[in-house]
């Protein structure tokens, strides 16, 4: 088990890692995932009828109520967590991509289906290109609420990471270090959140963000 109290800059920047691995494997987990079912309910109104009625009911579930099930359905593990922060990471995504692919100007498709005559070839060519705007803007939400469930997440079992340290600094009753990594949850998210609207603008400039 790892120790309780960091004993260098390497522990401390273990613990970052880990963190943001967790966060970076539930937000790809819940980004593809809400890409894929966006494409299923925009795809077809019987989809979207019968999945999207479903996942609009799943999103009103609080992801935090379902930590007892998730404790008990993987155990208190590393996929646990990934589970976890991929549902909180799911829906934005799917609201947004599903709003772009549902909402495509009716004249650009027009346009398209007079080049592109099959349908997957229009949503590759035409319907996703125009949904990017949405997606972009759905990951970044995502990104915030992956790194609030994250913090969940490492308080569930977990023996390293910044909000597992967070726990542990507030029952040997360190206030000071408490805040401590309250700010550095706050700087690792603020970080993440520049990184990406910066990676953003450098591979899509055409998209406001």
């Amino acid at each position: 088990m790892t120790s309780a109290w960091p004993t260098n800059a390497t522990d401390f920047l273990a613990d970052v890692g880990i963190s943001l691995l967790r966060a970076g494997v539930g937000l790809a987990l819940g980004t593809g995932c809400g890409i894929l079912a966006a494409v299923l309910t925009s795809y077809h109104k019987a989809a979207n009828a019968t999945l999207g009625t479903l996942l609009r009911f799943l999103r009103s579930v609080p992801a935090l109520a379902l930590l007892p099930f998730v404790m008990l359905a993987f155990g208190i593990s590393e996929g646990s967590r990934y589970v976890l922060i991929a549902w909180a990471a799911f829906f934005p995504v799917w609201i947004n991509a599903h709003a772009g692919l549902s909402t495509v100007d009716p004249n650009i498709l027009r346009l398209g289906s007079e080049v592109y005559r099959s349908p997957i070839a229009m949503y590759l060519h035409v319907r996703i290109p125009y949904a990017v705007p949405f997606i972009v803007t759905g990951i970044r939400v995502s990104i915030g609420t992956s790194l609030v469930l994250l913090v969940a997440a490492e308080m569930m079992g977990a023996n390293s990471g910044i909000a597992y340290r967070l726990v542990v600094y507030q029952q040997i009753f360190r206030l000071d270090l408490v805040c401590v990594q309250i700010v550095l949850l706050g700087l690792l998210g603020f970080l993440v959140d520049r990184a990406y609207v910066y990676f953003v603008r450098l591979c899509c400039p055409w998209i406001t963000i």
